[in-house]
């Protein structure tokens, strides 16, 4: 009897060690990723208005009192545009040294290339979530991601985000590859190369 309560024991105990890990709930994984307000990334950035386009490279720089810091250059990376915000006041350098200000970043692209990107809403779809109604308006359609990622697409605000790769960092599922349209005359490819994330 006491062999077989041990045959027993072991069983169970092997059984419990192949069982894989406990996914964390979609709830909880949303959690983590909304409580991450500070990272600074690279990548490279393609953008068609209409029949123009171009492409670049993007730095980025998010602080946990919301101010940020994005360069834009060009593909031989001399800087295009400098833009700072916070405290709802935007700056914005020019390569030729002009310096402008606004309330908004949106404002300031929209005069200076013709064509701007809600920074707003940006700082939450760029962490694969859905940016809160206040900012971007409900959102009109959302398909679940895969492989541990909240969303593959999103629909709000008038854009159109898609998520169509995803790396794995400091055990967070965070975008490395996602489109952005707008309607049919603006859109976005952005290519992450590297998140860095703060240390706890």
């Amino acid at each position: 009897m006491r062999r077989l309560l041990y045959l027993l024991g072991g069983l169970l105990l092997s059984a419990c060690a192949a069982l894989p890990p406990t996914a964390p709930s979609a709830d909880g994984l949303q959690a983590r990723l909304a409580a991450l307000d500070a990272w600074r990334l690279e990548g490279r950035l393609a953008v068609r208005h209409g029949n123009d386009g171009g492409q670049g490279l993007l730095y980025w720089q998010q602080q946990a009192d919301g101010r940020y810091t994005l360069r834009l250059l060009d593909a031989l990376g001399r800087q295009q545009l400098l833009i700072r915000g916070g405290a709802g006041e935007v700056s914005l350098q020019t390569r030729d040294g002009r310096r402008l200000q606004a309330d908004s970043a949106e404002a300031l692209l929209q005069q200076v290339l013709g064509w701007s990107v809600p920074l707003r809403p940006l700082r939450w779809w760029i962490r694969g979530l859905p940016a809160p109604e206040a900012l971007a308006g409900p959102v009109r359609r959302s398909v679940p991601g895969s492989d541990g990622a909240p969303l593959a697409e999103l629909d709000q605000g008038g854009w159109r985000i898609r998520y169509l790769r995803h790396a794995r960092v400091d055990g967070l599922p965070l975008p490395a590859l996602l489109s952005l349209q707008h309607d049919d005359a603006l859109r976005l490819k952005l290519v992450i190369e590297t998140w860095e994330l703060p240390t706890s």
